[in-house]
């Protein structure tokens, strides 16, 4: 007991794409002051493109994910997919798809750079 509240237990589960909007819950609630549709695209961008993911909930409620991509995993048609990805995210955000954010050039720039940065740092 902590606080007169029962902890309750975590537990994991296979990720399941419906839960993307409970993410984007609470990726908003996280992040306030962003629009909604930057945490839409953030788990279509990271989520959706991983190779391995799972879904932490309590009492069968989403409250978080794991993810990431296993290098090993990727096949030339999983390299590919997660391309057109975000390939897919990018146009989606340059033509206006999540909404009319302003700086959309400069995020596209920010996330290419970012991406570059991951490939040259991971193991």
């Amino acid at each position: 007991m902590m606080d007169g509240h029962l902890l309750e237990a975590l537990s994991f589960r296979e990720y399941r794409p419906a839960d993307s909007q409970r993410l984007v819950e609470i990726m908003a609630s996280a992040w306030p002051k962003l629009p909604r549709s930057i945490h839409v695209a953030s788990v279509e961008w990271y989520v959706e493109s991983a190779t391995w993911r799972e879904t932490a909930c309590v009492s069968d409620r989403v409250v978080g994910v794991l993810f990431g991509k296993i290098n090993s995993d990727l096949t030339s048609f999983g390299r590919l997919r997660i391309f057109l990805n975000h390939v897919t995210v990018y146009l989606k955000l340059l033509i206006g798809l999540y909404g009319r954010l302003p700086h959309r050039l400069t995020s596209i720039k920010s996330g290419i750079s970012s991406e570059r940065k991951i490939a040259t740092n991971s193991p």
